[in-house]
Order: C-alpha cells, then structure tokens, then sequence
C-alpha cells in the first residue's frame, strides 16, 4: 500500500461524489503533510459544498456550519 502512495497513485473518483468533494480528498492523501489541508480548512471547504447544495435546493441555512448540522440529527 506504501508503494501505490509513494508511486502517486490514488482511489478513482467514486461515481457520484462531486468533483469538489474529490479534489477536497486528493489533497488530504497528498505525500507531503504540510501540503494537506488542516481540519479547519476541510470543516469550511465542506461546509462551503454544503451551503451551495442547499442554495440549489432553497433549503439554505445561513452560515451553514458542519458542526451545527450534524448535531441537528
């Protein structure tokens, strides 16, 4: 597994996680740590993707937040 890492090679896109969410995903399997995002920057980049879906459906809450809607099950 160390090997197919180290040779750059990753899983394929899943057929329907959006593009955004994958490159989101490439970037944490990035070799070099610093290079990855912190879960910070992975909290806002999804809440960010959240936030457009629910603008497309009209279900938008104001400053969508991770956090608060995974606590609102």
């Amino acid at each position: 597994m160390e090997r197919y890492i180290r040779s750059s090679r990753r899983l394929p896109q899943p057929r329907y996680s959006p593009s955004p969410l994958y490159r989101l995903m490439w970037r944490c399997w990035l070799e070099t740590p610093v290079k990855r995002p912190s879960f910070a920057d992975i909290r806002q980049c999804i809440s960010g993707m959240l936030e457009r879906v629910q603008l497309r459906l009209g279900t938008v809450k104001f400053a969508a937040d991770i956090g608060a809607v995974a606590s609102e099950d």
